[in-house]
């Protein structure tokens, strides 16, 4: 019995792992950070974005992700600066946010969607690839870097 216990917190421990992304601020202002995925379950498929995540200077903040990777996966990330004058370079795959207030947005990839809130917007996302090598740490990481900035 105790080994079965012993197994099934080493499995919870390891689901609770995989299912971590961690974001680095590190530019001189407050960023709002918003990711997105590509989801398929039996019951649907499409884009489900996610934001926003206020995130300090010099801050890693811990972004809890929906879902585990297995071995390997794709996110998607757009982020804002609280100074609306900072260009922002942008990514190539485009999915709806809420311009003003937090959200989830499932079929966030469908024009259809943008009509259902007067707040919702496309951004352009990046793309970042992930594999089973960058969970050694125990976590994801995206670094946002003045490489992101115009």
């Amino acid at each position: 019995m105790k080994k079965i216990f012993s197994l099934a917190v080493l499995l919870l421990a390891c689901i609770t792992t995989f299912s971590q992304l961690k974001v680095k601020n590190k530019i001189h202002l407050p960023i709002y950070f918003s990711y997105g995925y590509y989801e398929t379950t039996a019951d649907w498929e499409g884009f489900k974005t996610a934001g926003w995540f206020k995130v300090e200077p010099n801050e890693t903040l811990n972004v809890g992700i929906p879902f585990t990777p297995k071995g390997g996966t794709v996110l998607y990330y757009h982020f804002q600066s609280s100074n609306p004058k900072m260009r922002i370079n942008i990514g190539k795959v485009n999915l709806l946010v809420n311009k003003i207030d937090a959200f989830e947005i499932k079929n966030a990839h469908l024009p259809y969607k943008k009509d259902e809130n007067k707040n919702y917007e496309f951004r352009a996302f990046k793309q970042k690839s992930f594999f089973s090598t960058d969970i050694l740490d125990g976590y994801y990481k995206i670094d946002i870097t003045y490489d992101d900035i115009n």
